[in-house]
């Protein structure tokens, strides 16, 4: 059981929000005339909204349990695995959008496509808010059972999540 350490708040998390989505904006306004390159749209668009899922959904998977410190450092430790599993969500957030491809029909089929978009829509959601939740809690307990042990810096790297 982890001990609610309240590293973050409301205002943390809505700053937090805020602010990643300007610099969102920014990156991709510059990155907006590589979008005539579609190998490199994808990719840069894959890695923005990677890092935008991974700054909003980590900070308030940590906000209640960790508490400052333990916040930043576990957000720079583990940068990498959790840009990843943002990129993932990013991309499977995109899979909505893929039951609209099909022109014509769509109109017709327009209220189960709809039905069928939302709950994808959700399913992803859900699924990308439980699996930031478990890998940063998990990294918490082990950067804290690593802390105590006596490691003064302790370093969980991603693979000791597994």
């Amino acid at each position: 059981m982890l001990e609610a350490r309240k590293g973050g708040s409301f205002w943390g998390s809505l700053w937090m929000s805020a602010s990643s989505f300007a610099i969102f904006v920014i990156l991709w306004l510059i990155t907006l005339p590589l979008s005539l390159v579609p190998p490199l749209a994808l990719i840069i668009l894959t890695i923005l909204w990677g890092w935008l899922t991974y700054r909003v959904m980590a900070y308030d998977a940590l906000a209640d349990y960790a508490d400052a410190g333990e916040l930043r450092a576990i957000l720079r430790i583990h940068r990498w695995p959790l840009l990843i599993i943002g990129a993932v969500s990013g991309v499977m957030g995109a899979a909505p959008t893929v039951l609209w491809l099909g022109g014509a029909l769509s109109v017709i089929f327009f209220p189960l496509l709809a039905a069928g978009s939302i709950w994808l829509y959700v399913l992803v959601f859900v699924f990308t808010g439980l699996w930031f939740q478990y890998y940063c809690l998990t990294a918490l307990q082990k950067y804290r059972a690593a802390n105590i042990a006596g490691d003064p810096s302790p370093q969980v790297l991603p693979a000791d999540i597994n």
